[in-house]
């Protein structure tokens, strides 16, 4: 509430009085250090299935890392479900980067499929160790000082020299992104959906491609990871 101030005229002039009050004690806010560790979730064919676990560094309980975990502990349960079914598959994997101290960064790729359905997803965690917040895809946009629809321009742009037969680009999503060694926002990963000819390959007609859009000169190429 703003404070009130009032005027009281008095016999030997105008004095200026105003309301007290009591200002709380400033504190700063105690932001923990955190860390992340990778852990096997499991063991495929293509070796230990490794997710990551953040941690505060004094053991205090911090929300942001507690929404980093459920974050990761929900792909960790779709992924234990479909080892159960036989008609359910669930591909997962982590790519940690280490670029900057001031930013845990990992991001995730996952792969869901369903009878003759296969979704592919990214998932960046990205945190914030100065000011103790999880950094969304949005903040990365803002901090780039650039837009999700000019980053899907772009990507739509570079897509016909990449692009397979007849297959059309359908529309684009924005789904990670990476922060470099200077703390500005380097890459943005692009989940492309293009409409294909049915087949036994793609029986639904579609499928999904992974880019990356660089933020210095605009540039497009295939996801390095997957």
């Amino acid at each position: 509430m703003p404070s009130i101030i009032t005027y009281r005229k008095i016999k030997t002039g105008i004095l200026l009085a105003a309301l007290a009050f009591t200002l709380p004690a400033c504190s700063e806010k105690h932001v923990p250090r955190v860390s992340v560790e990778m852990i096997a979730l499991d063991r495929d064919e293509e070796g230990d299935v490794m997710v990551p676990n953040f941690m505060t560094s004094d053991g205090s309980d911090w929300d942001p890392v507690k929404e980093l975990n459920r974050q990761v502990e929900n792909l960790e349960n779709l992924y234990l479900s479909a080892q159960a079914d036989q008609e359910h598959s669930f591909f997962l994997e982590s790519y940690p980067a280490s670029s900057n101290p001031d930013y845990l960064q990992v991001t995730l790729y996952y792969e869901e499929s369903y009878d003759t359905e296969t979704e592919a997803n990214l998932l960046s965690l990205v945190y914030d160790q100065d000011q103790g917040v999880i950094l969304r895809n949005q903040d990365a946009l803002t901090m780039a000082g650039i837009s999700g629809v000019q980053v899907s321009s772009a990507v739509g742009k570079a897509y016909p020299s990449f692009r397979r037969g007849e297959d059309e680009l359908h529309s684009t999503e924005v789904q990670g992104f990476a922060i470099d060694e200077n703390g500005k926002v380097a890459d943005f990963y692009v989940k492309l959906f293009i409409d294909t000819e049915k087949s036994d390959e793609y029986p639904e007609g579609k499928y999904e491609l992974f880019y990356v859009y660089h933020t210095k000169d605009g540039s497009v190429e295939p996801f390095p990871f997957r």
